[in-house]
């Protein structure tokens, strides 16, 4: 995964950054729904998708878009 900064006067066309597109329609979520994305990772494997705030969940499907797992159950640590 790499970062790329750009600064509000800079132009830089996206294609000289960007090497493929893919959309990935995201199946059902069962009774949580995402809210307000806060993260996403993208593995070679996986896509995640973190809702902080409404859904409190972490939501794990693989490449084609079905869901594999919900961590939705927050602990007693500190």
């Amino acid at each position: 995964m790499a970062t790329i900064v750009v600064h509000k006067d800079q132009q830089l066309p996206l294609d000289s950054i960007i090497e493929k597109v893919e959309y990935v329609k995201l199946g059902k979520t069962g009774d949580l729904l995402i809210g307000e994305i806060t993260k996403v990772w993208i593995t070679p494997t996986h896509i995640i998708v973190a809702d902080r705030f409404q859904a409190q969940a972490i939501f794990i499907f693989d490449r084609q878009g079905e869901l594999q797992a919900v961590i939705d159950n927050l602990g007693r640590g500190p």
